[in-house]
Order: C-alpha cells, then structure tokens, then sequence
C-alpha cells in the first residue's frame, strides 16, 4: 500500500471514532428536519434497486470495460463483509427505528452496508468512467446522507461504511491487479 492510502486508513479510523461521540446529535438532529419532497427523493434513490440499476449500466454505457468484474466483486464483498460485521458487532439501531424482522433475525447498525456498497460503487466506476467520479461520490455521499435522514444508521456507521467501502476496493485491487 502507498503510504497515502496509509494516511487514508488512519483518518477513516479517526474518523469514526470521532463520529461515535456526535452519533446522538446527528441523529436528534434528522429527527427534528423531516420533509415530504426528501423523503420522497431519499425513497427513490437511496435503495438498492438503484444501487444495482447503476451495478448494471455503468458496465455497459463503457464498452471499453471489459473489467467489469470489479463491479461485482465489490458489489458482493461489501455487503458479505458489511452483514459478518454487524452479527459480530451487534450494535443495535437508533432507538426510534421500528425494528422488522426478516426470516426472524434482527438487523444491526454498524456498519451501513447501504454505504459501504456506494462507496465501494463509486469508487470503481470513478476508476473506469473517471469523467463521472464527481457524480459517483455525489450518489454516494446521498446514500449515506439518506442512511442518516431515515433514521435507521448512526454517523459512525455510515462513515465506518464510506470508509470500508473504499478499503475493500483497495484490497481487491491490491491481491488482484488484473482488474
């Protein structure tokens, strides 16, 4: 690893740890600012529907990329990773937050597999369609600002989530440069 990507590991580290004390604020916060148009917006764009719309696309819009394995790779890695995390870590979610069981397990806070896919997205498509990366981490910054919005994540588990996004993607290109 170069020693930038180093620095990036220690400030995303720093960052969370930093973000775990402005959780309860942050999230007071969006309790109080709900609107009917973000929700609305939130709703169409910040779920996984778009998030693999967008999976599926970008391969094809560039017809030089033949390595869209990446894509898929990143795709599945993080939310692998994102879903062992949260049964190791068990961080329950936002008190406020209707808890639905799904095939009877609960869902877990930390991190947000909702980020840590739209990041690890973006940074992918940045590397194959760089003359869109400003639109990528736009919808990835969105996703994570919805994750906080709903109420259904803390800021540390979306930043933890941007920031194992990003680190994932390193990792693949790092044990497989292929891609």
């Amino acid at each position: 690893m170069k020693k930038r990507d180093l620095v990036l590991i220690g400030l995303g580290i720093v960052l969370t740890i930093i973000a775990f004390f402005l959780d309860n604020i942050v999230i007071a916060f969006f309790k109080l600012v709900q609107f009917d148009f973000i929700d609305t917006l939130v709703f169409i764009f910040g779920n996984f529907v778009t998030v693999l719309l967008i999976l599926f696309i970008i391969p094809i819009m560039n017809k030089k990329c033949k390595k869209s394995g990446l894509f898929f790779l990143s795709f599945l890695l993080s939310i692998l990773v994102g879903l062992i995390m949260k049964l190791i870590i068990f961080r329950p979610r936002p008190s406020f937050v209707m808890l639905i069981p799904i095939f009877g397990l609960i869902d877990y806070s930390f991190p947000s597999v909702h980020t840590m896919v739209a990041f690890s997205l973006a940074i992918t498509a940045s590397r194959y369609l760089p003359r869109y990366k400003y639109y990528w981490y736009s919808y990835a910054i969105f996703i994570g600002f919805s994750r906080l919005y709903l109420g259904v994540h803390y800021l540390s588990d979306v930043i933890a989530g941007a920031f194992l996004g990003w680190l994932l993607v390193k990792l693949v290109l790092m044990l497989w440069p292929k891609y």
